[in-house]
């Protein structure tokens, strides 16, 4: 994993980590970072995304998902449990002939969800309803993530 230097950008990635920190340990379930296309938001969030993994133990799993178009809940779902579970989904792929299969990827990404603290980035969300479709879904009320 590569960390860029983010350059004029230090008080950014500052509050980003104190957002991050502040809502591990305040059991708040989202942060979100917004703003017009093309401005370096992922770009900030990948930074501050691969800082958490290599330096803090903040968190017990690390998920990143580009939403697809048009957006599909089982997908997202999918994709992030392939994320959690990458390096001993990777070996099993390998065994089972790139086929890797989840029989309800909703109530399991759910169920992984309410068991572990997570920092998950949502990228390329597009709207409202996309996000409450995974909220209502995935985050239950007693979720650690």
């Amino acid at each position: 994993m590569e960390r860029y230097p983010i350059i004029g950008r230090e008080s950014e990635m500052k509050e980003l980590r104190q957002c991050t920190t502040f809502a591990r340990f305040h059991c708040f379930n989202v942060i979100s970072v917004s703003g017009i296309a093309g401005v370096g938001k992922s770009t900030l969030v990948r930074n501050l995304f691969c800082d958490r993994i290599l330096n803090g133990q903040l968190f017990e799993a690390y998920g990143w998902v580009d939403v697809s178009h048009p957006f599909n809940l089982r997908d997202f779902s999918r994709s992030l449990l392939l994320d959690f579970h990458s390096e001993s989904l990777r070996a099993n792929e390998t065994i089972n002939h790139g086929t890797i299969r989840f029989r309800n990827p909703i109530g399991q990404c759910r169920d992984f969800l309410d068991q572990h603290h997570c920092l998950i980035v949502i990228d390329d969300l597009q709207s409202k309803k996309e996000w409450d479709l995974i909220k209502a879904a995935l985050l239950s009320r007693f979720s650690k993530s």
